[in-house]
């Protein structure tokens, strides 16, 4: 596994902006605590969205009460709110 480090240097010397996620997660066992998870947005959306062979998008969505609601990869538990992102430019 790449560093957040690693990557943004890497986007960097290739002239690119890199582009974090940061999914926010409660605590299964105590609701009150907020968890955030960071990913490279490319990849985070790579799974959370796919295309399948016939176009047609197969989503990480779990149904509550009747609603699909996206599911954290790194934590498996639902994600609250918007998924937030961050552009890191060039220095």
């Amino acid at each position: 596994l790449d560093t957040f480090g690693g990557l943004i240097q890497d986007h960097w010397e290739n002239g690119q902006a890199f582009i974090m996620a940061r999914a926010t997660s409660r605590d299964k066992e105590d609701p009150r605590k907020t968890m955030w998870s960071y990913y490279s947005a490319h990849y985070l959306n790579k799974t959370l969205f796919r295309i399948s062979p016939n176009n047609e998008i197969i989503h990480r969505y779990q149904q509550k009460n009747g609603m699909p609601v996206p599911i954290n990869p790194a934590t498996n538990s639902e994600i609250v709110g918007e998924v937030e992102y961050f552009i890191m430019y060039t220095p």
